[in-house]
């Protein structure tokens, strides 16, 4: 089965998969290149600024975070964005 939604449009590498982590870096951001084309490019700052509170509400028992850094996108300047999502220990 392929990959749905914005993941069919950029290239992802995995990192770290295991149980309680998930760790895959993006390359060739889709919105990155769009906003690019069409002479703003800061506006795909702000896919990468939703990703925090999107991620929240689909995963509610992960942590999603991009590193040491959120700024850790493509859009920011990076080589590649930085998902990684960390299970939540549970709290019983």
């Amino acid at each position: 089965m392929g990959v749905g939604g914005v993941g069919q449009f950029v290239e992802r590498t995995q990192v770290v998969n295991h149980e309680h982590k998930l760790h895959y870096e993006v390359r060739n951001c889709f919105f990155h290149r769009f906003y690019s084309q069409a002479d703003t490019p800061e506006l795909a700052q702000l896919f990468c600024e939703v990703d925090d509170a999107f991620f929240a509400a689909a995963f509610p028992g992960y942590r999603f975070h991009r590193g040491e850094s959120m700024q850790n996108t493509v859009a920011h300047g990076r080589e590649h964005c930085d998902f990684i999502f960390e299970q939540i220990a549970d709290p019983s």
